[in-house]
This record gives C-alpha cells, sequence and structure tokens, in this order.
C-alpha cells in the first residue's frame, strides 16, 4: 500500500466545537478519520493544539515524510508519529487512518462479545445540578437491554416530574437529585439482574474515599468503580484497593492514561481494570500496548469513548480486535454514540 495523498481538515464535534480530520488517498482506496477530546483529563495525557495549530503540523512536518516513503505497518507509522512530537490531534487520526486503509486491526472471525457499559445518568463536568458523580451505567450484554433500562428510568423521571435534559454524553441529568438519589433510582431498576458501573471521575469530584466505600456498601449491584481516588494520591488508592479490590472492579482512568509503564507499575496494587482510550497517548500502537499489558496481568480492558466525540466509529473495530472485556460509548440516543453502537451491531451482526 502507497499513500498518495493527505487532506487534514477542521470539522465540529458533538459539543460544536472544532476538531481535526484527517482523509487518506491510498492505493487500497480512500479512509478517514477524526479525533475526539476528554472533559475531564488525566495530568500525565498527550496534549492537544488548537486544531487549526494540528493542521499546520500534519501539513509541515508530518506530510511531507509520509508522502515520501509510506510506512511499512502499523507500528513503524505510529513510532514516526510519536517520534515527531507532534500533538495528539494530529497525530491520531492518521493513525486511525493508516490503521483502516492497512487494515491493522482487524476483527476475529468469532470476536469476544464485549459487555456495554450503557450510561444512564450524568453529573460532575458532564452534567447539571448536584450530582457529583460523572457517571452512572448499567452493564448490560446488548443494546436493546440497556435502551429498554433507560427508556423505563425516563418514564420515571417525567412521571415524577424531574427534567429528562441530557448531559454530554447523553445520560440524564436531572437538576434537583443528588449522587444518593440517583443510585436509589439506579438500584430500583437493577434490581437483582443488573450490575452498576460508576465513574466517579475523582480529580473533579472530590469525593473522600469513606463516602465513596458508603456508596458500595449501601448498593450491592455497583460492581465496577472507576477513578474512585484522585489520581496523585498514590497511598489512598493502594488502601482504597486493599479493600475494595477482591469484591469490586477497581478501574484507572486518570490514573492510567493508556499508559503501558502506568499500567504495569499498578496492576493488581491499585486497580484490576483499566480504561484504553486512543486518545490519552496519540496512536494506536501505545493503546494496544496498553492493552498487551493490562491483560498480561489478568486486568479488565475497558475499551471507552471520550467526553467530546465524533461519528468516527473505529474504536469499536479496536475494541473487538484487542478483545475488550467491555465498551463505554455513552447513552443510547446521541448520534454521535448511536455511530459506535451501530459499528459494534454491525461486526458482531447480532448485538
Amino acid at each position: 500500500m502507497r499513500i498518495k495523498k493527505i487532506v487534514p481538515r477542521i470539522i465540529l464535534n458533538s459539543q460544536g466545537e472544532t476538531t481535526t480530520h484527517v482523509t487518506l488517498e491510498t492505493t487500497e482506496g480512500v479512509f478517514s478519520a477524526s479525533t475526539p477530546k476528554g472533559l475531564s483529563s488525566g495530568k500525565q495525557e498527550a496534549k492537544y493544539v488548537n486544531p487549526k495549530t494540528a493542521i499546520r503540523q500534519i501539513d509541515t512536518n508530518l506530510k511531507t515524510t509520509l508522502l515520501k516513503k509510506t510506512p511499512k505497518n502499523q507500528r513503524e507509522l505510529d513510532a514516526y508519529l510519536i517520534y515527531s512530537g507532534s500533538a495528539v490531534n494530529a497525530t491520531l487520526p492518521l493513525s486511525i487512518a493508516f490503521a483502516k486503509a492497512n487494515k491493522s486491526f482487524p476483527v476475529p472471525r468469532k470476536p469476544k462479545w464485549p459487555k456495554l457499559m450503557m450510561l444512564m445518568f450524568e453529573g460532575g463536568k458532564h452534567g447539571n445540578g448536584k450530582v457529583r458523580i460523572q457517571e452512572f451505567m448499567y452493564i448490560v450484554n446488548r443494546f436493546e437491554t440497556g435502551k429498554k433500562l433507560f427508556d423505563q428510568i425516563k418514564n420515571y423521571l417525567l412521571k415524577n416530574s424531574f427534567s429528562i435534559g441530557l448531559g454530554s454524553e447523553g445520560g440524564f441529568t436531572p437538576l434537583k437529585l443528588s449522587d444518593k438519589k440517583v443510585l436509589n433510582i439506579m438500584s430500583r431498576f437493577a434490581g437483582n439482574r443488573f450490575r452498576i458501573a460508576l465513574d466517579v471521575a475523582n480529580n473533579d469530584a472530590g469525593f473522600p474515599s469513606r463516602q465513596i466505600s458508603r456508596y458500595l456498601s449501601e448498593f450491592p449491584q455497583i460492581h465496577s468503580i472507576e477513578d474512585p481516588i484522585e489520581e496523585e494520591n498514590s497511598r489512598a488508592w493502594t488502601r482504597f484497593f486493599q479493600y475494595w479490590g477482591n469484591t469490586k472492579q477497581v478501574v484507572g482512568d486518570d490514573l492510567t492514561v493508556t499508559s503501558s509503564s502506568i499500567i504495569e507499575k499498578g496492576a493488581n496494587k491499585k486497580f484490576n481494570a483499566v480504561i484504553i482510550k486512543p486518545n490519552q497517548q496519540g496512536t494506536l500502537t501505545q493503546a494496544h500496548h496498553a492493552v498487551k499489558t493490562a491483560q498480561k496481568h489478568n486486568l479488565s480492558v475497558i475499551v471507552s469513548h471520550r467526553g467530546t466525540e465524533t461519528n468516527e466509529d473505529f474504536i469499536a473495530d479496536f475494541a473487538l480486535s484487542v478483545k475488550a472485556d467491555y465498551v463505554k460509548f455513552g447513552g443510547p440516543n446521541r448520534g454521535e454514540r448511536i455511530a459506535k453502537y451501530n459499528r459494534l451491531r454491525q461486526l458482531l451482526k447480532k448485538l
């Protein structure tokens, strides 16, 4: 395969802000990709620049070399992108578009069926009002199951005169609810059939760990707890994991930022599951390395979208290719989230 043309441009994301889009014209066809961005992020994530600056980096730093000599494979391309020192919103769309053209992450003939962490409520930077926990999700096997639960909650909110406004990723954000009241609602509809996953995003929420522990004790349906501690409080992470790690899924995200070296250091000491977001590091090779490191230590792998998204759906291909245990694509109702569910359904044929 040879790259014949590279066309970067600026498009709008789910927040109506600008982001980077790249089209590769190759001897195998035309392939494109765009870049998401997080609303809350870890301090060690790869950095973004203004999309106009990212476009200039592609035009001046990257395009000439890639057109002169197409890399042989994904690892070679991504190594060059990393070495270039370009921003994540310059490197990631190139990495994804090349992966599509080169078929770098093929979906297995009989793919592993990932569980869905489907969003129901949002708080913190993603929502409104008094709710501080960022995401409240049900763990389900099928989209239709999650959508039915979502509709049941919607009807409950309407019946009880709560608003049904939506947050950044498609979860409900009623102004008059607190974290405890949301958990009561989630627990009510979960019953004994469904498990609950939370993303505390404690860098922003500022919950004391004892409060999170009280919620875990009071609501046994909670199975997975993401970022329950601020990322820089290493001792608190260790204590929390020692207490809850044998019975709950303790998930690193802002703490681990899809970094294989950070995952290696904290595996089964601070967490037993990790979030994988390719844009936290900037290339698919780095994300794949992080997955392999997690799987080496028998950690659960959760491939995730970001707070600000586009209709880019390659993350579904990536999740199936690396045999992720879970995916997080948001609520069952916003176009940029549905694009990913639709791609997953297409690839699995049955979801």
